[in-house]
C-alpha cells in the first residue's frame, strides 16, 4: 500500500531551524553613484565601437561590491569591480558587463528575438554589427 509521509516537507514541528545568515555586505559603490575611476580601456573601446555602429550608449557604469555565488547566493570573498553599459539602436538592445579584468556577460534582444547570451566579446561584437 502506498503511503505518503509529508513529502517533500516534514510535518510541522519537525523541520530543522533555518541556518542563520549574516547580512549581505553593502556595496562600496553602486551603479547609481558617480564612478571613482575612468573605465578600463576595453570598456571604453567597446563603447566607442558601439557608438560608431549607430548604437546609443548608456554608461559605462561602475559598481564595487561582493557578488552573489551563482548557486548558494553567498557573497564573494573579495570585492569585485564591475563595469556595465547598455546599448540601444531602434528596437534592438544590448548589455555588456566586465567584472574585474574579464568580460563576464553579454546579452542582446529585440522585438524579433528573445534574450540571447553571447559567450565571447567577439560573438557580442558580431551580434551588434
Amino acid at each position: 500500500m502506498l503511503e505518503i509521509r509529508h513529502y517533500p516537507f516534514p510535518p510541522v514541528g519537525e523541520a530543522p531551524a533555518p541556518a542563520a545568515r549574516s547580512p549581505f555586505p553593502a556595496p562600496a559603490l553602486t551603479s547609481r553613484d558617480e564612478p571613482i575611476a575612468s573605465p578600463p580601456d576595453p570598456v571604453a573601446t567597446l563603447a566607442v565601437e558601439a557608438d560608431l555602429l549607430g548604437w546609443k550608449v548608456a554608461g559605462p557604469w561602475q559598481s564595487i561590491g561582493h557578488t552573489p555565488h551563482s548557486i548558494r547566493g553567498t557573497p564573494s570573498a573579495k570585492t569585485k569591480t564591475l563595469w556595465a553599459m547598455r546599448l540601444q539602436r531602434g528596437k534592438q538592445s544590448a548589455v555588456a558587463v566586465r567584472t574585474d579584468d574579464d568580460w563576464t556577460s553579454f546579452w542582446t534582444w529585440s522585438d524579433e528575438h528573445f534574450f540571447r547570451r553571447h559567450a565571447t566579446l567577439g560573438a557580442f561584437k558580431e551580434a551588434i554589427r
